[in-house]
């Protein structure tokens, strides 16, 4: 390891400590350093500074961030940051060149880093979706959306998922229009992660916010509402699971029934006729959701023949 690598988070702490700065020229500076600085450096030694980026961030823009209270900890519940925002836009991410200085290497350490390098750079990429300029982000978004993807289906750790699911709420939240393009991964995503058993329920709520928003957008509903269905019918996924999964599909009739074609509908509707008369392993709760989700394609039926 030569010297400047040994030094290198020094240097990099030095410099984007200015990150944002009032001066567009210091920030136009900042950007050149610190780009000037990863260059020297190899891929695997880039990676390790991802943790020094998102402290900057932090320093700069973050204000109390606090982890969720110690029972919720024990409930693996401990990777859900709150913060409060310094500012809403931090300088570095007032331009597009700013924003990708960042992203890519981020996104190559989320890609291709160790567990712990991955989870830095979900955070990191989090505060780069919340403190950028929508201009300023708009070309990166489809990059940072399939990377997410890309890891978020593989085999990694709830603190890791976790984030990630919440970097893609901020994307549907802030940048709908530029991730359209993604709606067909997400939507196999956000099924797949309802349906691992692996998943805990606070990364289960978590997607379901995501399924929420993303079907905002959709045309058709009817292959979510038909998995959805499978799952509480199934035995991938035990009761408490499938709690937050027949609540998802009663909030998604709810949103979208209209969009269910008819057949869809007589089909979901007898199939949850059937499970309330014949419950069988179902817990009090999912048959709530159940009998909530009935009522709801009930009355779009109504509407329909009105």
């Amino acid at each position: 390891m030569t010297n400047f690598e040994r030094l290198a988070d020094s240097y990099l702490d030095s410099v984007l400590r200015y990150i944002n700065h009032a001066d567009p020229a210091m920030v136009t500076k900042v950007n050149s350093a610190f780009t000037a600085i990863m260059d020297r450096l190899p891929k695997e030694t880039q990676m390790t500074l991802v943790p020094s980026i998102r402290r900057q961030i932090e320093i700069c823009g973050v204000q109390n961030i606090s982890i969720l209270h110690s029972i919720e900890k024990e409930e693996g519940n401990t990777a859900q940051f709150l913060f409060k925002k310094k500012c809403q836009i931090i300088s570095m991410f007032k331009a597009a060149q700013g924003v990708q200085a960042i992203v890519n290497q981020v996104q190559a350490a989320i890609m291709h880093g160790s567990v712990g390098i991955r989870i830095d750079s979900a955070f990191t990429l989090k505060y780069v979706l919340e403190f950028s300029e929508a201009a300023s982000i708009k070309k990166e978004i489809i990059k940072i959306c399939g990377a997410l993807i890309r890891v978020v289906n593989d085999k990694f750790p709830q603190e890791l998922k976790v984030q990630i699911f919440l970097a893609l709420k901020i994307i549907q939240e802030k940048y709908g229009d530029s991730a359209k393009a993604m709606a067909a991964q997400l939507q196999t995503t956000f099924l797949k992660a309802l349906g691992d058993n692996q998943t805990n329920v606070h990364t289960q709520k978590v997607v379901m916010e995501n399924m929420l928003l993303l079907i905002k957008g959709l045309p058709r509903i009817d292959p979510i509402v038909k998995e959805l269905y499978a799952l509480i019918d199934g035995a991938k996924i035990d009761g408490q699971q499938k709690e937050i999964v027949s609540e998802c599909l009663a909030l998604v009739i709810k949103l979208k029934g209209k969009q269910i074609t008819s057949a869809m509908s007589e089909q979901i509707s007898t199939q949850l006729q059937d499970q309330l008369q014949n419950p069988q392993c179902l817990n009090d709760i999912v048959l709530a959701n159940c009998g909530v989700a009935l009522g709801y394609l009930a009355g779009y039926a109504a509407d329909a023949t009105s």
